[in-house]
């Protein structure tokens, strides 16, 4: 897409919205496709997405906003989700809001609901890395959620974060789903 110059921002600078959003792919000096991708909206906000195909779904990512993330910067994230690099600062309020972001609130007619559960997940877990959560603790929150709030929503929840954990894992935040054998 652009050199990896000085010269590569007025490159950026130059592309101009148009009636509906588009979208440039970026590639490597060897013209080979590295995933990264800029969006240019009609509003003319640009942001950097990273697009793939995982399990035969089109999975695309957005990493940032130009300029604030410059091309150097975006290749690298790019580069780091392709190869499978766990992202050791991510806490679950982060993941789960950007999961929330990027899956529910532009696909369901009510995500409202979706975030009440979000904001039920105790403090002592949104707080802390995802990396560092494990199986037990969020068993024992959802043990709790039952015995607060019924067994119906606990299941809810724990559909909710099943989802939150897979997107983590598919986007490299956490090296393993450790939920998936968690059942109702």
């Amino acid at each position: 897409m652009y050199p990896e110059t000085t010269n590569a921002h007025p490159a950026i600078r130059r592309l101009k919205p148009r009636a509906s959003d588009f979208w440039r792919a970026d590639s490597n000096a060897d013209e080979t496709t590295n995933n990264l991708y800029l969006r240019i909206r009609t509003s003319g906000a640009k942001d950097w997405h990273v697009r793939r195909m995982k399990d035969g779904v089109l999975l695309s990512i957005r990493i940032g906003t130009w300029p604030e993330m410059g091309l150097k910067a975006a290749r690298t994230k790019a580069r780091d989700i392709i190869n499978g690099v766990v992202d050791n600062t991510a806490s679950l309020k982060a993941v789960s809001d950007e999961w929330f972001a990027q899956r529910i609130e532009r696909r369901y007619n009510r995500p409202k609901q979706i975030r009440q559960y979000l904001d039920r997940i105790p403090a002592g877990l949104l707080t802390r890395l995802m990396h560092e959560i494990d199986r037990l603790e969020v068993s024992r929150a959802l043990q709790h959620y039952d015995r607060t709030r019924g067994p119906v929503g606990a299941n809810r929840l724990l559909a909710i974060m099943k989802q939150v954990w897979g997107y983590a894992h598919k986007f490299g935040y956490i090296p393993d789903n450790i939920l998936s054998p968690l059942t109702r």
